[in-house]
């Protein structure tokens, strides 16, 4: 985990310096939005892995708890992929309306991937959503993009940093209410093999 976060950071810092040289702009603000946005989850996938290294966990179980919702990741990326293109092409009078419409939707997509990754229940989901896809769709255009990404960022931030410390903390109070658990027996941290004699159980995100 902890060599997938700093991987992750080194090749987010490689796209900042390439496209540094490409547009032949400052490198302070490709890497600001490069590495920034990414500093919760390297918080958490670094703080996690040194607990991993201090308690025995069931093999493969760190990769199941951390499941991210790719459902997430999808809708945000079809939406950015949406406002950019409505605010990068052409147009004229007689387009400007459509392309107006498509950066509004997708200001909503953004908005609605961030609901994914908040709120683990589709009810929520859809209870967060929609106040946030509102106010997507009506700042939607070509000042605000940096705004709706930051959403998402502090939206994805979240989901990293609860889900370490629900790692964390139903690890730890599980070894004190069972004392007499030797202390090289691994932990389950979802639904699996081990889960009965553990009860160290994470609930998977809904898709």
């Amino acid at each position: 985990m902890a060599t997938a976060a700093i991987a992750g950071l080194s090749i987010a810092a490689l796209y900042a310096i390439l496209g540094n040289l490409y547009f032949a702009m400052p490198a302070a603000g490709f890497l600001r939005w490069s590495l920034l946005p990414g500093l919760g989850i390297i918080i958490a996938a670094l703080t996690t892995a040194i607990f991993a290294a201090t308690n025995p966990i069931t093999p493969g179980t760190w990769h199941r708890a951390f499941a991210y919702p790719n459902s997430s990741i999808v809708t945000a990326a079809l939406g950015m992929g949406l406002l950019e293109y409505s605010i990068t092409t052409g147009v004229n009078t007689n387009t400007e309306t459509l392309f107006t419409i498509i950066g509004r939707v997708g200001g909503i997509l953004i908005a609605i991937g961030a609901a994914i990754a908040l709120v683990e229940t589709n009810l929520w989901r859809i209870l967060v959503s929609m106040p946030l896809a509102v106010f997507a769709a009506a700042i939607a255009g070509f000042t605000s993009t940096g705004l709706l990404a930051a959403i998402y960022v502090i939206a994805a931030n979240i989901w990293w940093l609860k889900h370490a410390a629900n790692v964390h903390i139903r690890t730890i109070a599980r070894r004190q209410t069972i004392p007499t658990q030797p202390a090289t027996r691994p932990i389950d941290l979802v639904p699996g093999k081990n889960a009965e004699a553990t009860g160290a159980t994470i609930e998977p995100d809904a898709h």
